[in-house]
């Protein structure tokens, strides 16, 4: 029996899943990939949709105790969205609003518990501030994962000797003060008041 957790999925997953999802959906809307595609952005671009992977994450304790997870990981990525503007001041930024907006609700429908947008803030990125057409908005979505344990690293790991004995205290470095609870609430039947 090895010391493996299952195959958990990255951020590069996720981008695929929302590329995915906007072609089932009808909508053409370019999704790319990279600070490279934000190079330039000016006038005369097309709508755009581009994912800079993470500009800042952060490593923590697994999100599931003694699954076979050594850590997590929480990615970020930076999200911009391209719209072109209708021509009227009022509606700068409704195209942009409209594709964040669908970008929102594909990482909402694909997985609500592993990808947030919240607190996101997002912010005017425009190439042009006014009388121009390419309204930009950026906000950050992150997505949390476990790193699994693979069973040659543990294997190999069994064949040396370690640096200090282990600390019975603190199995697999954990303090143990990190806790995941699922709770889930049974409505309640209404009473019929006399």
């Amino acid at each position: 029996m090895g010391v493996q957790a299952a195959q958990v999925s990255t951020l590069a997953d996720a981008v695929r899943l929302v590329q995915r999802l906007f072609s089932e959906a009808g909508d053409g809307t370019p999704i790319f990939v990279g600070a490279q595609h934000l190079d330039n952005l000016g006038p005369g671009f097309a709508p755009r949709i581009v994912f800079v992977p993470d500009e800042e994450g952060e490593l923590g304790p697994p999100l599931k105790l003694n699954a076979g997870y050594v850590a997590s990981w929480t990615h970020s990525a930076a999200v911009t969205v391209l719209g072109v503007e209708p021509g009227d001041d009022e509606g700068r930024f409704e195209p942009a609003y409209l594709i964040a907006s669908r970008v929102i609700e594909a990482v909402k429908a694909l997985d609500p518990a592993h990808l947030t947008v919240g607190p996101g803030r997002p912010r005017d990125v425009s190439a042009l501030k006014a009388g121009g057409p390419g309204a930009a908005v950026r906000f950050t979505l992150t997505y949390a994962r476990n790193i699994p344990k693979t069973a040659a690293i543990w294997r190999a790991a069994a064949t040396l000797t370690a640096v200090s004995p282990p600390d019975v205290d603190r199995p697999e470095g954990s303090t143990g003060l990190e806790f995941e609870v699922s709770a889930t609430a049974a409505p309640t039947a209404a009473r019929d008041e006399e």
